[in-house]
Order: C-alpha cells, then structure tokens, then sequence
C-alpha cells in the first residue's frame, strides 16, 4: 500500500490567501445563486477598490478603502499617460476578472473540467496578453490624433497649455487637447479626412480579421488544439517579457 499523499493538492498556490481569501469565501452563497457573471464583475470591482491596481496587489491599500478609487492613479498626467493608464487598468481588470471566475468555478463546485479545457486556458492566455477584447472602431478624429499627435500637435499645444495651466485646474487638459485636436482635424482638407477614414477602416478591419481568426479555435482534434496552445504560448511569453 502507497504513502497516504499529505498537504496540498499539486499545482500551483492558490492566487488568494490569507485576508484575501477569507473576503472571497464570503461571497459563496452569491455564487450559489448562479448570478456569475454580475457576481464576478462585482467583486473584481471590489477587489479592485480594496486591494488597488499595483501589482503584486496589495494585502490592503494604504488608508481607508472607502477614500480610494482607480481615478486617484490619473491626476497630473500627460494625455499619453492618461491613455497607457486607462489601458494598464483595462488590462488588470480583464485578467483578474478571468482568474476570479477561475477560482469560484473551482472552489465551489469542485467540477474537472474535460473536453474543453485547454480551449478554456487558450482564451485565458488570449485575456492575460490582451489579445480577448474585440478590437473597437476608431472615431476619424481618434485615430487622426493617434497618428499626428506627438509629430504635428503635441508641441504646439504644449505651448498653449503652458501660458495658461497657472490660472486653470489640471483636470481641464484633457478637454482642451481634445478640442485642439479636433480643431486641427476640422482644418484638414477633405482629401486628407478621406485618406485618414480609409486608412482607419483598414486598420479596423486588419485587426477584427485577426481577432476572429484567434477566437475560431478548433473543435477537432487533440493535434489542433496544440498546434494553437504554442501559438498562444509563445505570445504570452513575449508579453511576460515585456
């Protein structure tokens, strides 16, 4: 007779322990009650707000939880930055979104998943690179700013900005950039507003291509399923690197 096996299951540690864990035992009876989908937005919400953005996350969040919100993270930056925080914080929320959902569906059921699993870790390796969002059409002004901003607008309205930021509040930036720019779209010759809206279609349409192209995963067999798990493993370790 073989040793009796003691501790842990194998595998990883789980993500939440300690605090964390006795905070998201608390919400079983909401599991229970097959609301998963608002109850997985809620509480990453939640834990989001109790625990912070930075990463590693915190034990708890410096001061009170009830003071702190996701917008205290973007006072005083630049419109670049503005925009790669929005994005940090859109790519947080994604994944702890799909481990949260990960952990209830395998503490409180206690189901093995079979057939489609690995299809469930190559969605999960798509949301960890931010590849699992649908890519989203560009307004003509967006994707104009996107492309001239820092080469054809960004020094002249820096210069703006300076001869008046000692007599306005920070948080009207923002809004004046996004006039600026679309001043300077209006101004443009409606050959370039055409050039511009094609070139942002084709992007579009470049980037949904690719999109349902990675979300069309094989139903067949064994050999398909890894051919795409090493597609994904090599972009997932590309952006661990990162």
């Amino acid at each position: 007779m073989g040793r009796k096996r003691k501790g842990v299951p194998p595998g990883r540690a789980s993500d939440f322990s300690r605090e964390k864990l006795q905070w998201l035992m608390g919400f079983e009876d909401d599991f229970r009650a097959k609301d998963h989908s608002g109850l997985y937005n809620d509480v990453t919400k939640q834990f989001l707000k109790r625990y912070g953005y930075d990463l590693p996350l915190h034990e708890n969040i410096p001061g009170s939880i009830d003071d702190w919100n996701p917008m205290n993270r973007k006072s005083g930056l630049t419109d670049e930055e503005l925009a790669a925080e929005n994005d940090f914080q859109d790519e947080i929320y994604r994944a702890l979104r799909t481990k949260l959902g990960n952990w209830f569906r395998h503490r409180f059921t206690g189901k093995r998943l079979h057939g489609g699993a690995l299809k469930t870790i190559l969605q999960t390796m798509q949301t960890m690179t931010g590849r699992s969002a649908r890519p989203r059409r560009k307004t003509n002004v967006a994707f104009y700013s996107s492309k001239y901003y820092t080469t054809k607008m960004k020094a002249e309205f820096d210069t703006m900005w300076n001869g008046v930021k000692d007599t306005l509040p920070a948080s009207v930036r923002l809004g004046m950039c996004q006039d600026y720019v679309r001043t300077c779209w209006n101004k443009e010759s409606e050959e370039v507003k055409a050039i511009m809206e094609e070139e942002s279609e084709a992007q579009y349409q470049a980037a949904l291509k690719e999109f349902r192209e990675r979300h069309d995963l094989p139903q067949k067999t064994a050999e398909e399923y890894h051919k795409y798990a090493t597609e994904e493993l090599r972009d997932l370790s590309e952006h661990i690197l990162e």
